[in-house]
């Protein structure tokens, strides 16, 4: 319900700047037609610049209305994206506009697909995989193994076979799962190995997973929670 709210919220509000860029293109458009020299050419600039913003504002409204008709068919929840709020220079906002006319795209889609696009370029190298060369994996290949819809699987798949990339935060987390023999069994890591996958019991991680964020936040150590780790 707050999601369809924010979404029409959204429309509204977009279709409030569409309506009052129209009527400043018609007021200008009149103007011109009684103007000349150089103060014609000015409003030859402003013009452009106005029938530029109508054209990004109707894809935006197409756009806000597209996701708004897609989290009704959902029941009210939006499933495919989440909404980012990006800040873009004017003059990097006016080119990714054009570059997504080329590809036929609405800002906000064109933004979603290059980003996409620029996963594949980001290579990274897993600690746990010895032997690969950077090239062999980027985020983009690797979007598979990193994603899942549960966050404690997300979180250790990334600690696994990226540590390298977890905030000091996560580090923290991290090190407690890392030293906590019930998660591990007789596969616990040595505090200088590499732990694999297969030696984690990613279930009872899920099951503790609030009970670790709060011990991690707590500065709290393995020993001290061992005993309290659920089956």
């Amino acid at each position: 319900m707050d999601e369809d709210r924010h979404l029409e919220g959204q429309i509204a509000t977009r279709r409030s700047s569409l309506t009052a860029a129209l009527e400043r293109l018609h007021r200008l458009d009149r103007q011109l037609a009684t103007t000349s020299g150089r103060a014609r050419k000015a409003l030859e600039v402003e013009l452009g610049q106005v029938r530029n913003e109508v054209v990004s504002l109707q894809m935006e409204v197409a756009r806000a209305t597209e996701l708004s008709a897609v989290a009704k068919v959902g029941g009210g929840k939006l499933n495919r994206t989440e909404t980012v709020t990006v800040r873009l220079d004017p003059k990097l906002r006016y080119l990714a506009e054009l570059a997504a006319r080329l590809h036929r795209r609405t800002l906000s889609s064109y933004i979603e697909w290059a980003i996409k696009a620029s996963l594949d370029t980001e290579a990274v190298r897993p600690t746990s995989l010895p032997g690969l060369h950077d090239s062999d994996h980027t985020i983009g290949n690797e979007a598979e193994y990193l994603w899942d819809v549960d966050d404690a699987d997300r979180f250790a798949k990334l600690a696994l076979r990226y540590p390298h990339l977890l905030t000091h935060e996560e580090q923290v987390r991290w090190k407690l799962i890392r030293e906590c023999y019930p998660f591990w069994g007789d596969g616990m890591p040595s505090k200088t190995g590499t732990p694999r996958d297969g030696q984690l019991n990613f279930g009872r991680l899920r099951r503790n997973w609030a009970f670790i964020q709060q011990a991690a936040a707590e500065g709290r150590d393995a020993e001290s929670i061992d005993l309290d780790i659920k089956d």
